[in-house]
């Protein structure tokens, strides 16, 4: 089912004329539709510019995206750049901070796996933990910290919790 405006424009269209549409699914609702109306436009020597390319009925080549398939393509402009990262808060950290990026994913990694097994926060006991690392560069080397110790060991300086084994009742949040 073609549109009004279409139709206007395909019937002003003379021999030599380029149809210039940006989308595809501008031009019809599914791909025998588009094959059908660029048929009718290579009959009458018009050609046919889809986004920034061009289909002339002279080449005898289809156009790819017209030779078949099932899919209708939506979007045949010229290819943008692809963005392999994107900009959120989140990637601009990882991007900023790549060394701890890398040593909280072995950190995970290795959980999975089993290869490395969380412990007891090693200043008050409690047994819901976040891995701190003292060095990046050896990922599997962690503290484990409750999260408020973890907290306080970043706002008061490493050598706030120095080393040691829980000595306090496990889940008791003292200092």
């Amino acid at each position: 089912m073609r549109g009004p405006g279409l139709d206007q424009a395909l019937a002003a269209l003379r021999a030599g004329d380029t149809l210039v549409v940006l989308k595809l699914d501008r031009l019809a609702r599914s791909v025998p539709d588009a094959r059908e109306i660029a048929d009718g436009l290579a009959a009458r020597g018009i050609r046919l510019q889809l986004g920034s390319t061009v289909h002339d009925p002279a080449d005898r080549l289809p156009h790819p995206r017209l030779s078949g398939g099932d899919v209708m393509p939506t979007d045949l402009e010229p290819p943008r750049p692809v963005l392999l990262k994107s900009q959120t808060r989140q990637a601009n950290w990882r991007r900023a901070n790549l060394p701890k990026y890398r040593a909280h994913l072995a950190v995970r990694r290795a959980l999975v796996s089993g290869a490395l097994e969380k412990q007891h926060c090693e200043v008050c006991g409690h047994t819901t933990v976040d891995a701190h690392h003292d060095r990046y560069d050896e990922p599997l080397n962690v503290r484990w910290l409750c999260r408020r110790h973890h907290v306080r060991l970043h706002q008061g300086g490493e050598d706030m919790f120095p080393l040691c084994r829980p000595s306090r009742k496990a889940g008791s949040h003292e200092t």
